[in-house]
């Protein structure tokens, strides 16, 4: 039976998403002089915890009169503002029915009672009742079209409904009544993030900036917002900026983390390394902390801290994953297989779907020539993921060496038909024909494994390996 390897090297890990590269293992003879080739894991693993932003509309607090006793109005005007006071007053402690209460009877009283509409929308909107808080902003809004506050507070629930198109304008209508607003270009960008238009969003947190330089949440959100058009270096110094204004607590920690996962997509893994450990030391017990410094340990090779990490990160956070796929990838560079396989197989079972950790898990078990145990793996990816041509030419390997032929004929093309650039699978397709006793379609795969194979250390011996089938052919 053929044996087949696959070798594991730090240098092939993604800064930013952390993966195995398309690194063949070293050629192993399968008898007669010929080779099986192994495709190692390409699928990226998952990536580190995306940046923490600061999503939450900031809504401008209602002026509340002192709290007074309920006393008998004496005409209506009078008693409207008498139920509105009263309302205000249970708003503030808490007491949201009967502040609606309150607020309809002032409303009854008078119907053109704006304010009262106004703080009916808010205590509908703490309720979680969106759909009746914006029917009452909004005809606040009409009695006091030029009432900055309730324009704000619309867009506010307008958002929270996810309703980001009418949520802008709400925005933007407030900032027409008062451009110097920070607090509404700040709300502005984020209706914009979430809407899905980062370039505008970037500008209102810049503008948010000029008017309140001071402004963490926003230059935390500019990185966040930067980072994710690719800006590396512009989302570092915003995520820099921010703790500088934040230096203690978990937001500190946010901002330390995300300057981490920047520096680290840079490839200034020692940066990364020093951010996330001061996300850290502001707050020891941060999963996403360790995970990131884990992430970064890893790719420098320092693999005993890295496996430390992430043990860390699944003790405190014990269903994440991914936190047990990159532990199982320290150990098994660190050569510890048996306790990688067992961290492979826990992050499968708590993500049955992660594609991922089972073809790692796969190409794993096959380096161990537990053949049934990659095949079943690599048939799981293909279930999840048809389209992978990894799966389908690592499953032909192990069927191959298992004897089934025409099995690995089959996961070879299958291969082909999503990957048409990777001689490897021609190689191997050729060798799996010419056990078949298919010498012409042997030759024609390769025929194309020699078109497409690069001229390097690797590829030589196999290239002329190839050239020698197809000279035999000619003959």
């Amino acid at each position: 039976m053929a044996r087949v390897l696959m070798g594991t090297s730090l240098q092939s890990l993604s800064t930013r998403c952390l993966r195995r590269e398309g690194r063949t293992g070293p050629i192993v003879e399968a008898g007669a002089g010929t080779w099986l080739l192994l495709v190692a894991a390409a699928m990226p693993f998952v990536m580190g915890a995306a940046p923490v932003g600061e999503p939450s509309p900031a809504e401008p607090e209602m002026r509340m009169e002192p709290k007074r006793r309920y006393v008998a109005p004496t005409d209506a005007a009078d008693s409207a503002r008498a139920h509105y006071n009263e309302g205000l007053a249970l708003q503030a402690a808490g007491d949201l029915n009967e502040a609606v209460v309150r607020f309809h009877e002032a409303i009854a009283r008078n119907p053109d009672f704006a304010e009262a509409y106004h703080a009916l929308g808010l205590a509908l909107k703490a309720m979680g009742h969106l759909d009746a808080a914006i029917e009452k902003y909004r005809i606040a809004l009409e009695l006091q079209p030029k009432n900055v506050a309730i324009a704000n507070n619309l867009g506010v629930a307008l958002e929270a409904k996810g309703d980001y198109d009418a949520a802008v304008e709400a925005y933007r209508s407030a900032l027409r009544l008062k451009p110097d607003s920070a607090m509404l270009h700040y709300n502005l960008a984020l209706a914009l993030t979430s809407k899905g238009n980062p370039d505008e969003a970037i500008e209102e947190f810049r503008e948010t900036i000029r008017l309140e330089p001071d402004h963490a949440a926003a230059h935390n959100n500019l990185g966040v917002a930067l980072e994710a058009k690719g800006d590396l270096d512009g989302a570092a110094d915003a995520y820099r900026a921010a703790l500088r204004l934040v230096r203690k607590g978990k937001r500190a920690a946010a901002y330390a983390l995300n300057l981490g996962g920047a520096l680290r997509a840079k490839g200034d893994m020692n940066g990364a390394i020093d951010a996330c450990r001061e996300a850290l030391r502001l707050q020891p017990d941060n999963g996403e902390a360790h995970y990131c410094l884990g992430l970064a340990l890893l790719r420098t090779g320092v693999l005993d801290d890295a496996v430390a990490e992430f043990k860390e990160v699944t003790r405190l956070l014990p269903e994440r994953a991914d936190a047990y796929q990159h532990l199982a990838l320290a150990l098994e560079a660190k050569g510890d297989g048996d306790a990688a396989v067992k961290s492979y197989r826990t992050a499968v079972r708590l993500q049955p779907d992660n594609a991922a950790a089972r073809y790692a898990l796969g190409a794993l078990l096959q380096a161990r020539n537990d053949l049934d145990g990659a095949i079943a793996e690599y048939r799981a990816v293909l279930a999840l993921n048809p389209d992978h041509p990894g799966a389908s030419n690592n499953l032909g390997v192990a069927l191959q060496a298992k004897g089934d032929i025409d099995g690995a004929i089959t996961a070879y093309l299958n291969a082909l038909n999503h990957e048409q650039s990777d001689p490897i699978m021609y190689f191997n397709l050729g060798l799996a024909l010419l056990a078949k006793g298919q010498s012409a379609e042997a030759a024609r795969a390769f025929r194309d494994y020699v078109r497409l194979a690069p001229q390097t250390p690797e590829h030589r011996s196999r290239i002329e390996y190839a050239k020698g089938k197809l000279g035999e052919q000619g003959r």
